[in-house]
This record gives C-alpha cells, structure tokens and sequence, in this order.
C-alpha cells in the first residue's frame, strides 16, 4: 500500500485519517480480537485508496508532459523499500529461532515472493488442504503489497499507449470485467481473493474516482451529507462478520464508501477522532509492514490458548505501533528527504534483495533436523498421490496386489491407514486404496467447501467419485472387506454446511449439517456394500485435538520457544463435549441398527483422559488429527488392527 503522495505533491489529511483507520482496523483484526469481526476490509480500502493516488500521479504528469517511467518506478522503490528491506531483514534473522521446519521452508518462498512482487501466488499456493496454518506465516501480509506493486508494472505504460480520452473509459473497462470475474468466473477461492485480475476492480475504483475528483464540484450539502453516510458505512461493516466467499456485499460497500470519500474530501479534522487517524496514517505503510510478523511470530509460539493470551496481544499492539512509529522516523522519511538517482535505488534494490536470499540460503544450511521433521509432518496420502487427486476412481493403479482383498475408501482419514493396513502383515495385505481429499465415502453427502460456488463444482465432483466407487464394487465378484473411515467429525458439526442430494429428484442443495440425514447417507452406503457381497466396517478417525501436535512436538524437540501446550504434547480426551458425544450416539446408532462395528484409536492411546502422541518416541501426528507416515504404520501394526477389522467386519 502506497504510503503518501511523492514528494512535490500536497499530502491530503482525508487521505491520512482513511489510511490510519484501514490500519487500525487490519491491526485489531489481525491481532485476533472479535471485537472487529469484519476488520480485513482495511485492506479494501487500501486498495481503493492506492488507485485513486497512484493513476491520478500518473495521468496528471501524463499530461503535463513531465512523466517517466524511471523516475516512477525508482520514486515506488525509494518509498517502499527501505522499510520493508528493514523489516524483511529482521523477521528473516530471527525466524531460525521461531519457526519449525515446515513453516521456515514456506517463509523461505514467501520472501523471494516478497522480492519479487509475485508474494500473492506463493501465499495461494501455501494454501492447500495440507499446508500450514496462515496466521503462522511470517509475511503473509505481503501479497497485498505485491498485488499493488503488479498494478504500478502494468498500468503506467498501459496508460502512455492508450490516448488520455481513452483512460476514464479503460478503467470502466477493468472495473467491470473484473468485478463481474470474481462472480463469474470457475476460479477457485484462493485465486480470487490472491490474484490482481479479481483484486483490480478494487484499484479500478480508485481510478475512476480519481477521475471524477478533477471535474466535480464537491461542496454542495449533498456530497456533505454522501460523505457522512460514507463514513457510517466504513464505521459499521468492520463489526460485520465476514464469510468464507470474496468479494462480499461488505467489500463492495466499503470500496464505493472510500471512493465517494476521496472524491468529496470528506473529512472531520479537527475531531480527536480524525486527528488521531491521520498522526496514524503517517505511518501507516510501516505499522502495516511491521505489525504482522509480531503477530505471527506469536501464533507460531502459542500451541494453545489460555486467559494470558489476549493480554499478550493487546501488548504487541503497543508494541506494532511504537516500533512501526520509529522505522517511519528512521527510515522511511530520511530516504524519502534523500536524493538518490534511478540507477542508483535500482541498485541498492537489487543489493538489499540478494543479501536477504543470501540470508536465508545459509539460515536455512545451518537447519538442524530439518529434513527429520520435514518428514514427519508430510502428508500421508497412501499408495501415491495419484490416488488421493480430483479424477475418476483408479483402482487398477491404486493397488499393492493383483487380487486384492480389502478396499480402503474414504478421505484423508482413509489415507492415512492405507500403508498401515497394507504393511500389517508379510507378505502385504492386498488392497486398493479409494480416496479422495476430503470427500467422506458415504453416498449422495458432500461438505460444502467452496461457499462462493453455488453451482457446487467440487461437492458434485465428490458425490460423483463416491458414485463411481459403490458402481465398482457392485460389479465385483470377489467378495472383499470394505474399510470406510471419513471425517465424521466434520460432518457432525452443527454449524457445518453440507451438500445433500435430494433422493427423490437428484438435484443438490445445501442445508446445516443433520446427523439423521448423515446418518441416511452411510446406511445407504452400507447396504449398497452388502447388496455388492461384502463385508463392511468403519474405522474412526484418531482423537482431534485442539492443537497442531507434529508442531508442538517439532518445538519441544528442537528447544523452540512453546507457550500453552502440555509438557508432553498430549491431547485432553474430552469425551463429555457436546461433539463427542453427538458421534458417540452417531456410532451407537449405525451399530444397533445395521450391526456395523467401529474401531476407534482412542480406545488405544487414551487413558484417564489424556491421549498420547508418541509411540515408542515416534511421533504419531502430523497436525491436529492426521497421523504421520511412520506413526501410522507402526500404531496400526502395534494395534493389530488387520486382526479386528477380519474378525468384526460383517
């Protein structure tokens, strides 16, 4: 986000108070108060704010015949750099001592991204079903700063192609299309809330504001009273809980509230209110650069919460605030008030980068137990990757045997049993693995992952494999023992939203999670299995914890710093919650009724209400709820799990 007006330019105080509460209300939300539930809309209001700057600098000097593109880009360099080179610096040298080795590796791309303004596609690529956490991501705040920095690239010398009379209506142009693209288009949610193409119509809006702003006449009582209704709208959306789909109607009002603000001047400047916002958003750039690596850094300490928490980061914020005021003093402005040449920023930029990668490539040599570790929190997707992707089902290549006698078939819950079971006993267990990520096994039941998507692409894409799967089976004639195991906690929940398809017409629609339709769902997929001739069992996920084990165990084996965790990384058994005890009735159920048995870990690792995370030294979890690779196959082994699931499957 841009920080002020170049030098020559008159710094506008309206801009300053919008940019000092963008800031403020990023910084409460970011340090992970409800107070704001709605409070990343900052970050909207950035934009808008930076595209109404940064074209109107651009198309005035365009006219006035005094742009370049040198001067620009090293004008962009000379304001951003310095502090963000300082701030990289930092959170580079100290990140051996906070980071485990998974998240050293994902903060190793995200400062080349950083670098190299393309910090928005590595943070979309860091957010799979099986990568870390993102408030643990050092700089993860970054790819807003990489999405602007790709806008200033491309629109400079967009506009010196295109005729001046063509410029308010290209910037109509990008609004629109990408606006309408973010509705529209098949991308996935990542790639809309990551990528320029869906975030351009947020600086288009600033554009066209700029626009209008050098040919309207704003002191009319209407544009008053427009600007007081703007500022109620920005003052209200932050307490408005946001939902996992972009853009929302919040972002939509907060984007046009800000225009209309910049476009009328509307401000309240002598209000303590504005004073204070505007002394903030001075530095603004440099409390927004600086805030989340503290933040994160935090995350990555804390294992679980307890009542200090919230004290803790009332304190960072102090601190953000205090250290963000001083690189303002200190480096943004003495580099801002120096004269350096083009060539010469453009050097020291490129000096600054290779240093902070030469940085990180011996931080990352000198590691210990790196690799170990890496290893440990891997993914466990059985067979190969192959058999865990969105295609159609493979069982002639997900397979250890040319007659197999068992299927594995669910999610990533069934992943992680298939080396296990197969490794059971010499020679291997013959079986095929049927999986898919995150798609339970049971028939015409899908969870709801993409809430922007009514169309419901990959919940049918789920129900269609499940489908695919029983079709198999039913044209088998070996008879075979089918190992169902889902995410049936996930199911249970009752704030969960899950696709159903309606068995009278077929068609899909989605309701709150029903344990008696859930329940409907796996007696129908159990019957279809007996009708094919074969014996059914399920096996139930591990216990859940409340907190990422492998990370907990990584810290506490490596002297990490750990705040809030048990000495020993074990998880509290809380059979009595209300989710459990759903589940227990769940399972309760599905045996009286159709006879079929669950086999549960917990009856092996739990004792007096704690759950142990390590057997025999070795660490049995990877996250909060998938064992590891090795864990699993030595806890299925030291279960004998083959032996009951022959002797209770019917």
């Amino acid at each position: 986000m841009t920080q002020s007006s170049p030098s020559g330019h008159p710094r506008r105080p309206d801009i300053q108070i919008l940019r000092g509460y963008a800031v403020l209300l990023v910084l409460v939300y970011h340090a992970g108060f409800k107070l704001l539930p709605g409070g990343f809309v900052g970050v909207d209001i950035f934009f808008v704010i930076s595209g109404f700057l940064i074209t109107g600098i651009i198309r005035r000097d365009l006219s006035n015949g005094s742009f370049s593109l040198l001067r620009f880009y090293a004008r962009r360099a000379k304001r951003l750099f310095p502090a963000a080179y300082v701030v990289f610096f930092l959170t580079a040298l100290v990140s051996p001592y906070f980071l485990t080795s998974t998240e050293f590796q994902d903060f190793e791309k995200q400062l080349t991204g950083a670098l190299s303004f393309t910090a928005n596609y590595v943070l979309k690529n860091q957010t799979g079903y099986f990568d870390g956490a993102a408030d643990l991501k050092p700089l993860l705040h970054t790819w807003s700063l990489s999405v602007e920095e790709q806008f200033y690239f491309l629109i400079p010398a967009i506009l010196i192609l295109l005729s001046p009379r063509w410029h308010h209506p290209f910037f109509l142009f990008l609004l629109s299309t990408s606006l309408a693209g973010c509705f529209l288009a098949k991308a996935n949610p990542e790639t809309i809330f990551y990528t320029l193409p869906y975030r351009a119509w947020e600086l288009a809006l600033g554009a066209v504001g700029a626009h209008y702003a050098k040919t309207i006449t704003t002191n009319k009582p209407q544009w008053r009273i427009g600007g007081r209704l703007s500022w109620i709208i920005l003052l209200l959306i932050p307490l408005v809980s946001m939902t996992r789909a972009y853009p929302e109607v919040t972002a939509l009002l907060a984007g046009m509230a800000t225009a209309f603000l910049l476009v009328s001047r509307t401000a309240f400047q002598k209000a303590w209110f504005s004073v204070a916002m505007m002394r903030v958003g001075d530095f603004s750039y440099s409390l927004y650069l600086i805030h989340w690596p503290l933040f994160s850094y935090f995350n990555n300490i804390l294992i679980e919460t307890n009542p200090l928490v919230p004290w803790i980061r009332m304190g960072l914020i102090i601190t953000a605030v205090i250290t963000a005021f001083f690189l303002y003093r200190y480096v943004e402005i003495p580099f801002l008030n120096r004269e350096i040449r083009g060539r010469k920023v453009f050097g020291l930029s490129l000096l600054g980068a290779l240093l902070l990668i030469g940085l990180m490539k011996l931080q990352s040599y000198m590691l210990d137990s790196s690799d170990y570790w890496r290893t440990i929190r891997s993914p466990s997707v059985g067979f190969d990757n192959l058999c865990t992707t969105a295609g159609p089902v493979n069982f002639k290549d997900c397979r250890n045997s040319p007659s197999p006698r068992y299927v594995i078939w669910g999610d990533s819950m069934a992943m992680q049993l298939v080396n296990g079971v197969s490794e059971s006993r010499q020679p291997l267990v013959p079986l095929i693995q049927a999986t898919r990520h995150a798609c339970a096994p049971f028939i015409g039941i899908a969870d709801y992952r993409n809430k922007s998507d009514r169309r419901y692409l990959w919940e049918t894409s789920c129900i269609d494999f499940n489908d695919q799967v029983i079709r198999e089976l039913s044209t088998d004639p070996t008879r075979k023992t089918i190992i169902l195991s889902g995410n049936l906690l996930n199911l249970l929940k009752p704030e969960r939203l899950l696709v159903y398809r309606s068995p009278e017409t077929g068609k899909l629609y989605h309701a709150d999670s029903n344990p008696a339709e859930v329940l409907n769902a796996v007696k129908h997929t159990v019957l279809r299995i007996r009708e094919a001739g074969h014996r059914v069992i399920l096996i139930a996920q591990p216990p859940q914890a409340s907190f990422d084990v492998s990370r907990c165990l990584e810290r506490k084996g490596r002297s990490l710093l750990t705040f809030g965790a048990d000495s020993n990384c074990r998880i509290k058994n809380e059979m009595n919650d209300e989710l459990s005890q759903r589940l227990n009735r769940f399972l309760q159920q599905l045996k009286t009724e159709l006879e079929v048995d669950t086999l549960r870990f917990d009856d092996f690792l739990c004792n007096d209400g704690v759950c142990e995370t390590t057997l025999n030294g070795i660490p049995l979890y990877r996250d909060n709820t998938h064992l590891t690779n090795i864990g699993g196959v030595t806890l299925i082994k030291k279960m004998d799990l083959i032996s009951s699931i022959d002797r209770l499957a019917k």
